[in-house]
């Protein structure tokens, strides 16, 4: 139970080095963040194209863009960063509650669930919220690298989003 003390969900602010795009850089191609090839065509696939359509997404629709998933999301983020860059918009619990089948890197980006959780319920094929709420404690405790801890956190953040394991609604 150590563990569940050291987590602290992230800031919901901006970071005080980050900043909004300006009109000229909104208008730049995305190749100018110097993302990986793989990268800027799944994030062209979905038509962003410029630094501007970029930044107006929600960083928890990222990972649900087809060929990309939470490494996509990391690489941009911190691509932002480099450059004090910010998402014009921030999350919002409210989606995941409104769309069961929303991807659990979701509750991640949200800061209901730690990265180290995420990892290992995505190695074990669970990536939406519906299909978290479809297992029991149990079941989670039989993963690998899923203990008591993990699962403090995972009832933590379902409860935020009005869902809870099987079992136990």
């Amino acid at each position: 139970m150590g563990d569940l003390v050291r987590f602290r969900p992230p800031s919901r602010a901006a970071s005080t080095h980050e900043r909004s795009a300006t009109p000229a850089e909104r208008a730049e191609p995305i190749e100018a963040l110097g993302l990986a090839v793989a990268t800027v065509a799944a994030l062209r696939a979905a038509g962003v194209v410029t630094l501007g359509d970029l930044v107006s997404r929600r960083p928890a629709d990222l990972p649900a863009i087809p060929g990309s998933g939470t490494l996509l999301l990391d690489e941009v983020r911190v691509a932002l960063r480099l450059r004090r860059l910010a998402f014009d918009v921030r999350p919002r619990v409210a989606t995941v509650r409104a769309d069961p089948t929303a991807s659990l890197a979701a509750l991640y980006l949200e800061g209901y669930l730690p990265l180290r959780a995420l990892t290992v319920l995505e190695g074990a094929g669970i990536t939406t919220v519906a299909a978290l709420c479809e297992r029991g404690a149990d079941d989670l405790l039989a993963l690998p690298h899923f203990g008591r801890g993990t699962l403090a956190y995972v009832r933590y953040g379902l409860r935020r989003f009005g869902c809870a394991l099987r079992g136990e609604r």
